[in-house]
């Protein structure tokens, strides 16, 4: 009975009003915290779909390629793709990829591994690091190049670079793109963007990202 007691006890305790409003008042307290947490959760949702087959791998990305055959690894390597679209091979040689998925460099892969070397290949191919890059500048804590991975966003790109410095103007971001051998210039709130009030603008290969200064 005194074990049945203290439990309901502890149980009463758990729902009690002044627990509730302790819980409430520490979550308004870090609530800047959570949406830190949510921000950089919808960047990691970004990346690991990054690493989904659907990338067309391209110059200067670097993979990585294990090959497994009788129940063991028998290749583990990372290659850089070559400005003519190609990878190194320890056992096949020179490979055309540019273009051409994770997914769908495995499998040529496996072909020709098990055309002339293995008796049922498994080869598994990643991309390690992207050699692609976008570019973030103006009020932001760590300005540079970044590598663009499928998905990136503009606002996931400003947290790439540690966030706006507190002189920022998010609501008036503006992003240089080339397009046809002209210059296009497109402006971004992020301020609704992270509202929920307006799209993430999807970022492309050389893109520009300027973060103004407020001026007030």
């Amino acid at each position: 009975m005194s074990n049945e007691k203290g439990s309901r006890n502890k149980a009463s305790r758990a729902r009690s009003p002044f627990s509730v409003m302790k819980v409430l008042r520490t979550l308004r307290a870090k609530k800047g915290y959570i949406i830190a947490c949510a921000i950089g959760l919808s960047f990691f949702a970004n990346n690991s779909h990054s690493q989904t087959p659907s990338y067309p791998i391209g110059p200067g990305d670097i993979l990585q390629v294990s090959t497994y055959a009788g129940g063991e690894k028998q290749e583990d390597f990372t290659a850089e793709v070559s400005h003519a679209g190609t990878m190194p091979s320890p056992l096949i040689g020179t490979i055309e990829v540019a273009g051409l998925t994770p997914f769908e460099v495995a499998a040529k892969m496996t072909e020709r591994l098990a055309r002339d070397f293995f008796v049922n290949p498994q080869v598994l191919v990643s991309v390690k690091e992207y050699g692609r890059k976008i570019y973030v500048l103006g009020e932001v804590k760590k300005p540079g190049a970044f590598s663009i991975q499928e998905g990136l966003t503009t606002l996931n790109a400003c947290i790439l670079a540690g966030g706006f410095t507190e002189y920022a103007w998010p609501r008036k971001v503006k992003v240089s793109r080339m397009e046809n051998g002209k210059q296009k210039i497109i402006e971004i709130n992020l301020v609704k963007v992270q509202e929920g009030k307006q799209e993430d603008l999807v970022l492309q290969t050389g893109d520009r990202i300027y973060v103004p200064q407020r001026w007030f």
